[in-house]
C-alpha cells in the first residue's frame, strides 16, 4: 500500500495507491482529493454602549481555527444621539444643593453636556418626596425613553437605583410610563417605553446610593429621546361650486 495524505481545509489530499512489492510496478496509482474548504463559525461580537467600544462579529474556520474574517472595533455610542434637542427644554427639580459650588448643585448641571458636572439634591439630605428632576418640553416632541448617566467623580453618593418616569400635560397631575431599578454602577442606564407627546416629563429617584444616614439622588447628565411630532395639516376637501356665476354676479366655491 502507498500511504495516501487526508485534505486539509486548503490543502488537497491523496487516496491510498498499491504497488508490487516485488518488482515495484504501480498497480493502483493515487488519486488527488480536493481540499475541503474552510467550514464558516461566527466569532460573535460585542455590542458598543455609551461606555465602552464594541466588537463586530468575524468569522474562522471550526476545523482549522484559521481566522477568515477579523473583528472590527465599534466606536463609543453618542448618548446625544436621537435625543429631545436641550435647547427645547426646561428642567428643574425637587431640591438641589446650594452651596456645590459650579461643579455641583442645580438641575441645569444635568443638561450641560459635561460628565464632569452633577445635579445633586442636598448634601445633608432631604425627603425623598423631593427626589426628582422635570424637564418641560417647550416643542412638541414623541418621547419614548430616557438616558441617565450616574455622577463619573467623587464618591457613589446619589446614584440612582430604583426609578419612576412620569409624564405631565399640566405639571401638577403625573402618570408613571416607566418604573424599576439600576446597578449601582457608574454606567449610562438606557429606559425605553411607549412613545408619549407630554408636557412635562420628570425622573424621580425612589432609592439612590448612600454611605451614611442622609439619603440624595444625584445625574452626571439626562437625556430624553424621541422624534419631532408631526404637523397636523388641515384637509378641507375639493372645491364645490354651489353657485353658477352669472353676467352680473359672481359665482361661489366652497369646499
Amino acid at each position: 500500500v502507498i500511504a495516501g495524505a487526508p485534505a486539509t481545509c486548503t490543502q488537497p489530499g491523496l487516496t491510498d495507491g498499491k504497488k508490487c512489492v516485488d518488482c515495484g510496478e504501480i498497480v493502483k496509482a493515487q488519486e488527488e482529493i480536493p481540499a475541503l474548504g474552510h467550514t464558516e463559525e461566527i466569532i460573535p461580537g460585542t455590542p458598543a454602549t455609551f461606555d465602552e467600544p464594541g466588537k463586530s462579529d468575524g468569522k474562522k474556520c471550526s476545523v482549522c481555527g484559521t481566522v477568515l474574517q477579523l473583528q472590527e472595533d465599534v466606536p463609543v455610542l453618542d448618548y446625544n444621539e436621537g435625543i429631545v434637542p436641550l435647547n427645547t427644554l426646561k428642567v428643574d427639580c425637587g431640591d438641589y444643593e446650594t452651596d456645590g459650588g459650579a461643579a455641583e448643585g442645580p438641575a441645569e448641571l444635568a443638561m450641560d453636556d459635561d460628565l464632569d458636572t452633577i445635579w445633586h439634591t442636598d448634601w445633608y439630605g432631604t425627603s425623598r418626596d423631593n427626589h426628582w428632576i422635570q424637564f418641560e418640553l417647550s416643542e412638541d416632541y414623541q418621547v419614548d425613553g430616557l438616558r441617565y448617566k450616574p455622577r463619573v467623580t467623587g464618591n457613589t453618593n446619589g446614584i440612582i437605583t430604583r426609578y419612576d418616569i412620569q409624564v405631565s400635560d399640566d405639571g401638577v397631575n403625573f402618570e408613571s410610563v416607566a418604573s424599576g431599578t439600576w446597578a449601582g454602577n457608574r454606567n449610562w442606564k438606557v429606559v425605553e417605553f411607549g412613545a408619549v407627546q407630554p408636557k412635562y416629563v420628570r425622573l424621580v429617584a425612589l432609592d439612590a446610593l448612600t454611605d451614611n444616614s442622609w439619603v440624595f439622588a444625584c445625574a452626571a447628565e439626562i437625556r430624553l429621546t424621541g422624534e419631532k411630532a408631526s404637523v397636523h395639516e388641515h384637509s378641507f376637501g375639493e372645491w364645490t361650486v354651489t353657485r353658477e356665476a352669472t353676467c352680473t354676479e359672481a359665482g361661489v366655491e366652497t369646499r
